[in-house]
């Protein structure tokens, strides 16, 4: 049935969901496959059509009919190839937010997180100052958009949601490795989210997201859709500072863009050297190409007191912050990502809420 390394007198035998589970995990480990266990729970909650915890609780014995082991085959060779289980599932989740992903852009990563949880600090002391019962617009950039999941993040937990979302996937391979997915936002039946972010009273919070990939805009834009957050967004082509028109401003800018300097390209696993696109990771031979240009642009297209936040690479901290302190940043931070590394510069304008002395584990101040 699926050859390679398998023993065809097992066919003898039907494939229950405990054999082909037990299977699928020595096999993706003999493929030097990452996260084997994760990526067979995975792949066969997918051929299923459940999520990994209700995976969980179907009967071990339950045999597997040929719709569901032909999707295992089908998607089964393509990991061993050592192509993301992301881009094999067509689907992955950011903090608890089903995205469609492609190989068009980047797939989504737990390492964002800081830099999504630097951006609501900052976006929330503006909203925060929002004058009572006075229409305002609160207004944030996202350059390199990818899937769109920064900016839909955003959307999402600051504003709520509007769209009924279920993912049969973990939001990182980290929070995967848990026998049990961490929970979704929960939405009621009206598509109201429940436990979130109240919704906006008065401030009106709009992203504009760019990228230099028509594919990824399109998907983005899909996700937006399909996120319920479309109609807050709007979506521009171009490299870096070529969608803004001169007298644009923001009061924050967020960017996850290329920064995987030339020398450390050949160590990268074959999952991200070889399946997702060079143009959304590699930064030249420092790592600096994209972020030099962002940084030294931003203070031109933000508010005053607006806040430029993004994400750069583990050794290039000294680096980001003596550019963030010659475009003129008057406080300059770097923040760790959830495995302590050094990952998101936070700069800051004078003049408006203060934003690096609110957030966690700052490492160091310009």
């Amino acid at each position: 049935m699926l050859r390679d390394g398998y023993d065809s007198r097992m066919e003898l035998t039907p494939w229950s969901v405990r054999r082909m589970r037990q299977w699928l995990r020595h096999d993706l480990e003999s493929h030097g496959v990452p996260h084997a266990p994760l990526s067979a729970d995975l792949l066969l909650g997918n051929a299923l059509g459940v999520t990994r915890t209700q995976l969980y609780m179907r009967a071990p014995d339950e045999v597997l009919d040929e719709g569901a082991l032909r999707a295992i085959r089908e998607r089964l060779v393509r990991i061993r190839r050592r192509e993301p289980i992301q881009l094999v599932l067509g689907e992955w989740s950011f903090r608890g937010i089903p995205l469609e992903v492609s190989g068009c852009t980047l797939i989504p990563r737990g390492a964002t997180e800081a830099l999504v949880e630097a951006a609501k600090s900052a976006l929330s002391g503006w909203l925060s100052q929002a004058p009572p019962a006075t229409a305002c617009t609160i207004r944030v950039l996202d350059i390199g958009t990818g899937t769109g999941c920064i900016p839909i993040a955003l959307l999402r937990e600051l504003r709520g949601g509007t769209a009924r979302t279920e993912s049969t996937l973990p939001w990182s391979m980290e929070a995967a490795t848990a026998e049990t997915p961490p929970p979704l936002a929960t939405i009621d039946l009206e598509g109201e989210v429940v436990d979130s972010v109240p919704q906006l009273d008065r401030a009106e919070l709009r992203a504009v997201a760019t990228d230099i990939v028509p594919e990824a805009l399109e998907l983005a834009s899909r996700n937006a859709q399909r996120s319920g957050v479309s109609r807050h967004m709007e979506f521009r082509l171009g490299s870096v500072w070529e969608p803004i028109p001169q007298g644009e401003r923001f009061h924050v800018i967020v960017s996850n863009p290329p920064y995987i300097a030339d020398g450390e390209w050949d160590a990268l696993a074959p999952e991200v050297r070889e399946h997702e696109p060079a143009t959304a990771l590699r930064g030249g031979p420092t790592g600096l190409r994209f972020l030099r240009p962002i940084i030294l642009g931003a203070p031109k297209r933000l508010v005053g007191g607006g806040a430029l936040i993004v994400e750069c690479g583990t050794g290039q901290s000294e680096p980001v912050k003596a550019l963030a302190a010659e475009a003129g940043f008057g406080t300059a931070a770097i923040l760790d990502d959830e495995d302590g590394l050094p990952r998101v510069l936070v700069a800051h304008l004078g003049g408006g809420p203060p934003v690096a002395e609110r957030l966690g584990d700052i490492r160091q101040e310009v």
